[in-house]
C-alpha cells in the first residue's frame, strides 16, 4: 500500500470575454472580475510532486471561506470524477453561514470518496444567523450533525492502513510564547479578534479564559480508545486540526 500525501497547487486557466488567453498567474482583482463576467475556466488541483503516484491519495484544504462568491465558484468547478477515489481533509473555516456550509460540504463529498472535517472559528460565527442559534455551541452541534448526514467524517478512521485523526481545538492567548511586540501599537486580543463578538458562548465558556480550549480538547477524549488502537496498528498516521498545535 502506497500513501501519497498530495501537496497541491491551484492552476487557474482564465479567458477574457474576447477569448484572449490570460496567464494563470494573473492578479486576484482580475480573477474576481472574470468570475462576475462568467469568463472563468475550471480551476484544478494539481499534485505538484507526485507524477503518476499510485495508492491512496490524500488532499488537504482549509479556510475555503465560501461566503465569498469566488471561493464558492472554485469549489463548484472542481472536477466531478477525477478525485472519486481520493481522500479530502477539510481543516476548518468552510463558511460562516450554515447555508454555504452545507452547499460546500455537499459539493466536496460528491467529488471525493472520503471527506474528513474539523470546525474552525469562522464556522461558529453567529453574526448573520444569531436568531437561528442560541449560541455557537448549538451551531457546532448542527454542523457536526450535518456532516454525519452527508457522510463526512469527524471522528478518527483507518483507510487502507492509514490512520487519520481529526482533532477538535480552540486557542487561548496564554498559548502565545512569543516575545511581546513593543515597536508598534497592537490592539488587545479581544479588540483585534472578531471571534470575541461573532461567536456566542454560554457563561461557562469564554474566549477570556482557557475554558473554550479545554472544552474543545475534551471533545477528543471520547475517541481515545480509537486513537490508541490507531497508534498501535497503523504505521502511518495523519492528525489535523484548525489551529496549529503548540509543542511541549
Amino acid at each position: 500500500m502506497v500513501v501519497s500525501i498530495a501537496p497541491y497547487c491551484l492552476s487557474f486557466s482564465q479567458q477574457t470575454c474576447n477569448s484572449n488567453y490570460i496567464s494563470k498567474h494573473i492578479a486576484l482583482s482580475k480573477y474576481r472580475r472574470d468570475i462576475r463576467r462568467g469568463c472563468l475556466r475550471r480551476p484544478q488541483i494539481l499534485p505538484s510532486t507526485l507524477g503518476d503516484a499510485v495508492g491512496l491519495r490524500v488532499f488537504v484544504l482549509s479556510d475555503l471561506h465560501t461566503d465569498y462568491t469566488e471561493n464558492m465558484e472554485w469549489v463548484k468547478c472542481l472536477p466531478t470524477v477525477r478525485y472519486k477515489n481520493d481522500v479530502l481533509i477539510v481543516a476548518g473555516d468552510v463558511a460562516e453561514t450554515y447555508k454555504n456550509f452545507i452547499v460546500t460540504m455537499s459539493l466536496l463529498k460528491d467529488r471525493f470518496e472520503h471527506v474528513l472535517y474539523v470546525p474552525g472559528n469562522h464556522d461558529l460565527w453567529c453574526r448573520h444567523e444569531g436568531e437561528i442559534y442560541l449560541d455557537s455551541h448549538q451551531k457546532l452541534k448542527k454542523l457536526l450533525d450535518t456532516c454525519r448526514g452527508l457522510g463526512v467524517q469527524t471522528s478518527p478512521m483507518v483507510l487502507d492502513g492509514l490512520g487519520i485523526i481529526p482533532l477538535f481545538s480552540w486557542y487561548h492567548e496564554s498559548f502565545d510564547r512569543e516575545e511581546e511586540i513593543t515597536s508598534i501599537h497592537v490592539l488587545p486580543l479581544e479588540m483585534a479578534c472578531k471571534d470575541f463578538k461573532a461567536c456566542k458562548w454560554s457563561k461557562e465558556l469564554s474566549n477570556g479564559d482557557i475554558s473554550l480550549a479545554l472544552y474543545f480538547d475534551a471533545m477528543n477524549e471520547k475517541n481515545q480508545s480509537v486513537i490508541k488502537e490507531i497508534q498501535n496498528t497503523c504505521n502511518q498516521i495523519i492528525t489535523f486540526s484548525h489551529f496549529v498545535p503548540r509543542s511541549g
